[in-house]
């Protein structure tokens, strides 16, 4: 249900949903960088590559949408963001800026 309201009250965002987990993301406007906001996979199918599939697919369809930078944010102060930094980093995401209580990072496509 989650999904149904991103896509129909939050336009210019996409979602990848799988059975176990989805990703939701926007592109800049002048679409040179994909920005993934959200994904999310089950407890129980974390560390089974669904979150490095669900990214791929977003990095393809930004590639060719023509997109060159992939962003990624980290919340510090939520449950899990040392894992999450752990993530992106181990993906090649590097840190980008931090400001008050958001970590931006990126990666070239």
């Amino acid at each position: 249900m989650y999904l149904d309201y991103i896509r129909e009250r939050q336009p210019g965002k996409y979602v990848i949903q799988e059975e176990h987990g989805f990703c939701v993301y926007s592109f800049t406007d002048d679409d040179t960088a994909v920005y993934i906001e959200e994904i999310y996979v089950k407890p129980e199918f974390r560390k089974s590559g669904l979150s490095h599939s669900l990214r791929s697919q977003v990095e393809e369809i930004a590639r060719q949408k023509g997109c060159i930078t992939l962003l990624g944010t980290v919340v510090p102060s939520c449950r899990g963001a040392t894992t999450s930094i752990k993530v992106l980093l181990g993906n090649g995401l590097k840190l980008l800026s931090a400001e008050n209580d958001l970590i931006w990072f990126f990666k070239e496509l």
